[in-house]
């Protein structure tokens, strides 16, 4: 059974909504999208240590701040694919899609969560 609602899954699928580049915050449109990706994963990593350490008091492994970041990398929209294709501009336009980014960051709690089920003994 895939557990989606846990602290160590559901804070950084909530980070991975808010912090995806473009919907609230991003950089200057001149450092290029996967500099963009990269700062924002760390953002998310620090962030999901923070509150998941010092609010919920659970311990961390390394793979609960890394398999996220990597994950966030991965399924941010517009980096390997943008699902649904025509779900509208994403990055670096005055107009920010949200259903790209529902969809990612549904994707994104449903391959986190399954990858805590499959292995255990990491996390």
């Amino acid at each position: 059974m895939i557990d989606i609602t846990g602290p160590k899954v559901l804070v950084p699928t909530i980070l991975f909504a808010l912090l995806s580049p473009g919907l609230l915050l991003s950089l200057p449109p001149s450092s290029g999208l996967l500099i963009q990706v990269m700062f924002h994963a760390l953002v998310v990593a620090l962030l999901s240590w923070l509150i998941i350490h010092f609010v919920f008091k659970f311990t961390m492994t390394p793979a609960d701040l890394i398999v996220p970041a990597l994950l966030f990398v991965l399924l941010t929209p517009g980096v390997l694919l943008t699902l649904p294709p025509n779900g509208g501009p994403i990055f670096f336009s005055g107009q920010t899609g949200i259903v790209p980014v529902l969809v990612h960051t549904l994707v994104f709690s449903i391959v986190w969560a399954s990858l805590r089920g499959f292995f255990p003994q990491f996390y």
